[in-house]
């Protein structure tokens, strides 16, 4: 919230406006900050809550636009039964530990009609952010997915592949129109070259004490890079000679530390 705040001078307000008039009276004790900052840490944990529905709405709307992600197992919020507050995630029901959710009405869960005028000004805010804009620019203008150096490929994420290695290709129907969608994509969808994860579970850690569905599988080319003819696979599709390298950020903890064993 600071770097918004304070270093790109991009207004909470509207997120302000929004906790005041939905969730003056909610704990939010899942959401406390673990520091302390400017606002009270009880303003800033309904800020949070709020700000987490809203995005699990727009989620749960863009991956009903894209169909062709299969990625219906992570509209979540049509899976709350509100009377028994349970939530079921893959087939399994769960105990809602965080029972108030005023802003979800369990006939259109996604539905934020009520919240245009809140979006609006958000939206704008960022859009019409001059410095933000040129940090953008930058990162696009000088910015590349991976990087072929010295006989050495670079980038940050994974190639995505399934089981048997064959590669995973993202399709997106309207790329012009979804440019904001496969944004989206690429920072929590299971064929992302950024990722490489089958599912980013904030809403699981954010409402479910059972760590059960808090996992996330990883792609199983972070198991396969410890394979040397799957290696040399990866950098003959990048036009790298086998003898290349490859320079892989991004390499989960856990991965890491198990490989040193």
């Amino acid at each position: 919230m600071a770097q918004v705040d304070e270093r790109y001078s991009i207004p909470w307000t509207p997120l302000e406006h929004l906790t005041r008039a939905a969730y003056a009276d909610d704990s939010a004790m899942h959401f406390m900050p673990k520091s302390y900052g400017m606002r009270p840490n009880e303003i800033v944990a309904r800020m949070q809550k709020a700000a987490a529905i809203m995005q699990f709405k727009l989620k749960g709307q863009m991956l009903a636009r894209h169909q062709e992600w299969q990625m219906e197992y992570r509209r979540l919020l049509h899976r709350i039964d509100h009377a028994k507050g349970r939530i079921e995630v893959d087939s399994v029901s769960y105990e809602l530990r965080d029972k108030s959710l005023p802003t979800i009405h369990p006939a259109a869960p996604t539905n934020c009609q009520r919240r245009r005028n809140f979006l609006r000004r958000l939206r704008g805010s960022f859009l019409s952010n001059q410095k933000l804009n040129d940090h953008m620019r930058y990162l696009v203008g000088h910015g590349s997915m991976y990087l072929i150096r010295d006989n050495h490929l670079i980038f940050h994420g994974c190639v995505p592949v399934d089981e048997l290695e064959k590669l995973l290709v993202c399709v997106v129907e309207n790329p012009r129109e979804d440019d904001l969608d496969e944004l989206w994509h690429l920072w929590s969808g299971p064929c992302s070259q950024l990722f490489g994860k089958d599912r980013i579970a904030t809403f699981e850690r954010d409402f479910i004490a059972d760590k059960t569905p808090h996992h996330q599988t990883k792609n199983p080319y972070f198991a396969l890079i410890n394979e040397a003819n799957f290696c040399d696979k990866v950098l003959e599709e990048f036009g790298v000679e086998a003898q290349g390298l490859i320079v892989n950020g991004h390499v989960p903890v856990k991965t890491k530390r198990e490989n040193h064993r």
